[in-house]
Order: C-alpha cells, then structure tokens, then sequence
C-alpha cells in the first residue's frame, strides 16, 4: 500500500484481498461485541460502538464481494439491476460501522472530559 494511502484505499484492499470466512468471523465478533456492550450497560458504549464498527466494516465488505460477483466480472458505466440492492445494503452497514465509530469516539471523549474536570 502506498505511504499516503488513504481509508478509502484501505477499505478497497479489505473488500478485494480478505477471504470470506474472516469477514464471517468479523462480522460475528463485532455482533459479540455490540451485544457484550449492550450488556454491560451504558458504561460500555464505547465496547458496544467498537462491535457496530467492526461488524459494519465487514458486512459491507462481504455484501461487495457478493455483489462483484453477481457483475460477472463485468463493470461497465451502468451496474446490473441485480447488483444494485446487494450495493444500498452496503451502503447501510457501512452507515452501520460509522454510527458505532461515532459512538465509541464520543463515548471515549466523554469519559476523558468527565474525568479530566470532574463534570
């Protein structure tokens, strides 16, 4: 990968070069996590925000990789009708991944301020 590389990149190498089984396994683990941090209560938004995350990042991984190979290898201006659900599905997750980043950053920054001042 390239030094100046940027997260579009690296989201472009996870969705062409990870083996199926690890987005499985992602996804799981980050759905383990989610739940774990639902469990465990407010305190540890920040662990269910990390699950949302990682389970995004791979389900939109895997759903493109399904919808690449529903194309037939075939990429023209205009994608296949049949593509073109499987594409807004991983447009969702990856809405999914940014929600629980948001979460986990806001829920470690809340944290930091509340313990830096005491509010």
């Amino acid at each position: 990968m390239a030094e100046n590389a940027s997260l579009g990149d690296y989201l472009f190498e996870l969705r062409r070069r990870a083996a199926p089984a690890r987005l499985d396994a992602g996804i799981g683990a980050g759905t383990l996590l989610a739940a774990l941090g639902l469990f465990l209560g407010p305190r540890f938004a920040a662990v269910s925000g990390l699950g949302l995350a990682v389970a995004g990042v791979c389900a939109w991984a895997r759903i493109n990789q399904v919808a690449d190979s529903k194309m037939d290898a075939s990429f023209g201006a205009e994608p296949p009708a049949r593509g073109r659900p499987l594409r807004a599905l991983g447009v969702v997750a990856l809405g999914v991944a940014a929600v629980g980043t948001l979460i986990f950053f806001y829920s470690l920054a809340s944290r930091f301020v509340h313990g830096a001042t005491g509010l």
